[in-house]
């Protein structure tokens, strides 16, 4: 475990998910740190980036009359868009790496945001 000294005006900053309960610890500037880097402020409270990608998937598939495989489709791809909308100048295969899928499907994802910013 490495400890790391605050350096003059910084302090040890702190932050728990509202909907997952993660904890998370770092040292910043008071007041201007409230958040850690890809975390958001949801109307719930603070929200970690799965919390983030879960969220942006339950709501693609609200209210889709779908069956239990096209669902788990609809979630996927959405958070693969997701992922690739959050962090555009990530290459494939980091983003791939990142949510757990095939570079192939982060193209096919970049492909669609493309074809979709076109019409």
């Amino acid at each position: 475990m490495t400890v790391q000294v605050p350096v003059s005006g910084q302090a040890l900053q702190r932050c728990t998910c509202s909907n997952c309960a993660v904890e998370t610890s770092w040292i910043g500037k008071p007041g201007r740190d409230k958040l850690p880097v890809n975390w958001i402020e949801t109307s719930g409270g603070p929200a970690c980036l799965h919390c983030r990608r879960e969220l942006a998937a339950d709501a693609a598939v609200s209210g889709a009359d779908l069956n239990l495989q096209g669902r788990a489709r609809l979630r996927h791809s959405t958070i693969v868009e997701f992922e690739v909308r959050r962090a555009p100048d990530r290459t494939n295969s980091q983003i791939a790496n990142a949510i757990h899928t095939s570079v192939v499907a982060v193209q096919k994802a970049r492909d669609r945001i493309d074809a979709a910013v076109v019409a």
